[in-house]
C-alpha cells in the first residue's frame, strides 16, 4: 500500500505490531479468522457427511477396489470440500480487517 520493497514492508508492519495498540487489532484478527473457520468447517463438513457413502462407492467401482482406500477417500472428501470453502470465504475477510487494522495503527503512528 505504501510503495515499499517486500522487506521494508515486512519491517515497517512488524514494526506497527510491536506496539501495545497493535494487541487487541492482533487478537480481533485472530477470533474472527478462527471463529469464521471453525464454523465454515462445521457446517460445511455437517453438509457434506451424507457423501461419505456416495464418495466411498464411486471410488470402489471406478477407482480400486480396496475397501480402506476407498473408506480414506469417503472419510476425506467432506474434509476436503470443507477446508477450500472454508479459504475461500474466511480469507477475504480476514486480510480487509487486517488492512482495516493496519491503516488505523499506521495513522495512529503519524499522529
Amino acid at each position: 500500500m505504501d510503495g515499499l520493497a517486500p522487506r521494508a514492508a515486512l519491517r515497517r508492519s512488524w514494526s506497527l505490531m510491536r506496539r501495545r495498540a497493535a494487541r487487541p487489532w492482533a487478537a480481533g484478527a485472530c477470533l474472527l479468522g478462527a471463529g469464521c473457520a471453525g464454523a465454515v468447517l462445521l457446517l460445511v463438513r455437517q453438509v457434506a457427511e451424507p457423501l461419505r457413502a456416495a464418495v466411498r462407492e464411486a471410488v470402489l467401482t471406478g477407482v480400486t477396489h480396496n475397501t480402506q482406500v476407498a473408506h480414506a477417500a469417503g472419510v476425506l472428501a467432506p474434509v476436503a470440500a470443507a477446508a477450500l470453502l472454508c479459504t475461500a470465504l474466511v480469507l477475504p475477510l480476514t486480510h480487509t480487517y487486517l488492512t482495516a487494522a493496519y491503516l488505523r495503527l499506521r495513522a495512529g503512528r503519524q499522529v
